[in-house]
């Protein structure tokens, strides 16, 4: 079962916003887990930001189009946890 996501934090338009909701209800979503501890699975999840352009350099690039819109930081030590919902905006043509 895939995380909740804050759909509502995103500026999106009418047709956005159902286009999001039908494929919730559909449940036809990708959801990944990846343990902090675990150097394949951080190098996974390093390859599969940078494929979306998300890695450090381009999330702070001042030409980066993506934005964060909703985060939350919970737990401690081993079992802390960051949760990042970012939007990407496309420029106009």
């Amino acid at each position: 079962m895939a995380a909740k996501v804050y759909i509502d934090k995103l500026n999106l338009t009418t047709a956005q916003r159902s286009q999001l909701q039908d494929i919730y209800t559909s449940e036809n979503i990708q959801d990944f887990t990846y343990l902090p501890n675990n150097e394949n699975q951080q190098i996974s999840a390093t390859a599969l930001l940078s494929t979306h352009q998300l890695d450090f350099d381009a999330r702070e690039s001042l030409a980066s189009r993506w934005s964060i819109k909703w985060r939350v930081n919970s737990g401690v030590g081993k079992k802390a946890d960051c949760r990042v919902l970012y939007q990407w905006y496309a420029s106009s043509i």
